[in-house]
């Protein structure tokens, strides 16, 4: 399977601020995009999980056209932790909201259970999965926002500044 932008263009009003770019990345493989801040770092993330419907060119998640896939399939795809998990939360507690999140996927009952548990062991947020997610440090949001990403299995992790 793969993964690629091909002749990706973005343009803010009329200031293009990514110009045919292509890029193709190996399957399992780990990938680290570094730069000063304000570089379009978050931007290039945004466009792989497809936010920006306005782009030109095609991106390919899985060999899927990231475009073609309705909102509700594209996390089956694309799993992305925003810089500020505080944004990504709809419950309380952190099994929830990976209850939650996979409900939302339509995932089977029994299978939700076997993620969940498998998630929460992976991550390592056994200590806190019923704590209050406005009780914890941020880095331990970051965990949850991490362990219902894994939990949704999808085939591209996006991870903006971990």
């Amino acid at each position: 399977m793969t993964t690629s932008l091909c002749h990706v263009s973005l343009s803010y009003g009329d200031k293009k601020i990514i110009d045919d770019l292509n890029i193709e990345f190996q399957d399992a493989s780990f990938n680290l995009l570094i730069g000063p801040s304000g570089i379009g770092k978050s931007t290039f993330l945004r466009i792989l999980a497809g936010f920006y419907p306005q782009i030109e060119g095609k991106v390919i998640v899985a060999d899927k056209a990231i475009d073609s896939l309705p909102a509700n399939r594209r996390a089956r795809y694309v799993g992305f932790l925003f810089q500020d998990p505080n944004t990504q939360f709809a419950m309380t507690t952190a099994f929830e909201e990976l209850v939650f999140t996979l409900e939302n996927l339509q995932i089977p009952r029994d299978e939700i259970r076997e993620r969940v548990q498998k998630a929460i062991d992976f991550v390592g947020i056994n200590q806190f999965s019923n704590s209050k997610i406005n009780s914890l440090s941020g880095g331990e949001k970051q965990k949850v926002a991490l362990s219902v990403i894994v939990a949704m299995e999808s085939k591209l992790l996006l991870l903006d500044e971990p």
